[in-house]
């Protein structure tokens, strides 16, 4: 293997002084102006790689990543939309999260309060519980409803006010 970067002007290895080959060689110029006599590459055996072939394979490459980018940019949108929608589920999955959680609990002490009102029979207690219980659903509904129709931003800001809230009453 040659490799050849001089700065001379003139030509550093010519083909009269080249003698012919029994084993492959492989010639790298890599100077400007060239180092390497292009008839060396014409021999048999010979392959002789200069700036300009080097060039050509990074065109190539380039040529072919544009085309890739081109392929892929389609799908990348696609993956980037995915990924945002699936973002925003989350948001959503967790202001659903932030906002039927507490009413569930709220729900439940309410029912433990009516189990323990000794004056009441026990069909009655069923009825009201059956009541509050239709009331805080529909609650939880008319929320999850409302959220269904909120924008990102609106989502996040309805978040960070629930836990805001949902704070403020586990201090009390």
């Amino acid at each position: 293997m040659v490799i050849s970067a001089t700065s001379a002007s003139h030509l550093v290895l010519r083909r009269e002084e080249m003698k012919k080959r029994k084993k492959k060689l492989l010639v790298c110029d890599l100077a400007l102006p060239r180092d390497v006599d292009p008839e060396i590459g014409k021999m048999e055996g010979v392959r002789l790689y200069t700036l300009d072939h080097y060039q050509k394979i990074l065109k190539e490459g380039d040529r072919r990543v544009e085309e890739a980018q081109e392929r892929l940019e389609p799908r990348a949108e696609e993956l980037s939309r995915e990924m945002m929608d699936h973002i925003h589920h989350m948001y959503r999955d967790e202001l659903k999260a932030a906002v039927t959680t507490p009413v569930y609990h709220k729900m439940e002490e309410t029912e433990a309060m009516i189990d323990q009102m000794d004056d009441l029979t026990d069909s009655q207690k069923k009825r009201i519980k059956k009541r509050i219980k239709s009331g805080f659903k529909a609650l939880v509904k008319n929320s999850l409803n409302c959220a269904d129709h909120l924008s990102e931003d609106e989502e996040k800001e309805a978040l960070s006010v629930i836990q805001l809230l949902s704070q403020k009453e586990w201090e009390e």
